[in-house]
């Protein structure tokens, strides 16, 4: 398959908004955040439109074009970058219209963001969100994401690091040379459902 990576250009926020709407439709932790399946995308949409928003100005953003068209995008944050993203999301949140999910939200990112320094507290890029439409998955699309900017944050010297809710990306991300840090019980389940964990990656 042909893939092309090239930088975000303001035109394509939109069309990326949909493509991470759809890949992170039935993840764990936007399934816990909003549980309406019916309201999930537009929680979706509202959440990666202020995060591309800000993304746009202020970080590194890569789309992957398989055949020429979007099948994948990946945002890093360098270590320059103003630590001023969070209260742009926690005033979109704040205007959602159910205060279950805006607690959520709060407790969820109070429990990340303290890992995160825990992992790392030297300046580091990190990459989130990373995306690959679900059917374009397993088509080395991620990779062609990935391998070049670490290669260019390696050449720099500098470390990467990276926060995921999913113990299957735990082992992706390590074929690309991050370490499992710590980890963190966010939610405990009940009824023998597994845990919602937050897992801290350094590479």
């Amino acid at each position: 398959m042909d893939i092309v990576i090239r930088p975000m250009e303001r035109t394509d926020i939109e069309a990326v908004v949909e493509l991470f709407a759809a890949a992170f439709q039935n993840a764990p932790l936007y399934r816990y955040f909003e549980d309406d399946d019916e309201k999930r995308p537009d929680f979706l949409r509202m959440i990666f439109r202020s995060r591309l928003g800000f993304g746009f100005e202020n970080r590194r953003a890569d789309l992957a074009l398989a055949e020429g068209s979007l099948a994948g995008a990946a945002m890093w944050t360098p270590p320059s970058t103003p630590r001023t993203e969070n209260h742009a999301l926690n005033d979109a949140i704040s205007r959602y219209r159910d205060g279950a999910v805006v607690e959520k939200w709060r407790h969820f990112h109070e429990i990340l963001f303290a890992l995160l320094e825990q992992a790392c507290a030297a300046p580091h890029w990190s990459i989130a969100p990373i995306a690959v439409l679900p059917a374009a998955q397993g088509r080395g699309v991620a990779s062609a994401l990935i391998r070049p900017r670490l290669a260019a944050i390696e050449a720099a010297g500098e470390p990467c690091l990276l926060g995921t809710q999913d113990e299957v990306n735990t082992k992706i991300y390590a074929r690309y040379g991050f370490r499992l840090v710590s980890e963190t019980v966010v939610v405990k389940a009940a009824n023998g459902a597994d845990d919602l964990k937050c897992y801290a990656m350094l590479r």
